[in-house]
C-alpha cells in the first residue's frame, strides 16, 4: 500500500529507518535503549516495532532526541517544496540529515545498505544537486564516514593533520 503524503501532512507512515540507522545518546531520566543505555549507530532500537513504529511513543521517559527528531524528508513535508516520496528513508534506504557543525549533508545508512547512494537514483541525483551547490555530502555507516562528492573530498584534503 502506497502512503500518500501531502505538504503540511507530515508523517513517518510505516518508516522506522531512524530507529535502526542513527545512534541515540540517552540522558539521565530517559528510558535506556540498550543494556548500555545508549543505542549504537547501525543497531535497531529494542523498542522499534516494524511495522508499527516506536513502542515508547508518547511515553514520558522516551529519549528527548527521539521526541524531537525529524529527518530531512519529514521536515520537508511541512514546507512548500516537499522532498519526493522516493527520498523517504524507508524508500531510499538512507536517513538524510545534516551535520550542523560541519555544514554538511549526511546520508546515514545501515551496514547492509552501504553503497546505496551508488544504486539508488533519487540519492544519486541528490548528491549531484548538492555537489553543484558546493555542499559536502558524506555517507555515514556506524562510525565510518565516506566523502561522496567533490566538496566533501576537498574539505578532507584541506584538513591539516598533526
Amino acid at each position: 500500500m502506497e502512503i500518500k503524503v501531502l505538504a503540511g501532512e507530515a508523517s513517518c507512515g510505516s518508516c522506522t529507518a531512524c530507529c535502526s540507522v542513527l545512534g541515540i545518546r540517552v540522558h539521565p531520566g530517559e528510558r535506556k535503549l540498550s543494556e548500555q543505555g545508549d543505542k549504537a549507530p547501525g543497531t535497531k532500537c529494542q523498542f522499534c516495532l516494524n511495522p508499527g513504529g516506536c513502542s515508547l511513543y508518547g511515553e514520558e521517559d522516551r529519549p528527548e532526541v527521539c521526541k524531537k527528531y525529524e529527518c530531512w524528508w519529514l521536515a520537508s513535508q511541512k514546507t512548500t517544496a516537499p522532498m519526493v516520496i522516493d527520498l523517504r528513508p524507508d524508500k531510499c534506504r538512507a536517513v538524510i540529515d545534516t551535520d550542523l557543525s560541519k555544514q554538511a549533508v549526511c546520508i546515514n545508512v545501515a551496514k547492509y545498505d552501504f553503497g546505496v547512494w551508488t544504486t539508488n537514483k533519487a540519492l544519486k541525483n541528490l548528491v549531484k544537486v548538492f555537489d553543484k551547490q558546493n555542499m559536502p555530502v558524506y555517507a555515514i555507516c556506524g562510525t565510518d564516514r565516506r566523502a561522496l562528492n567533490s566538496e566533501a573530498v576537498r574539505r578532507i584534503n584541506d584538513m591539516e593533520f598533526d
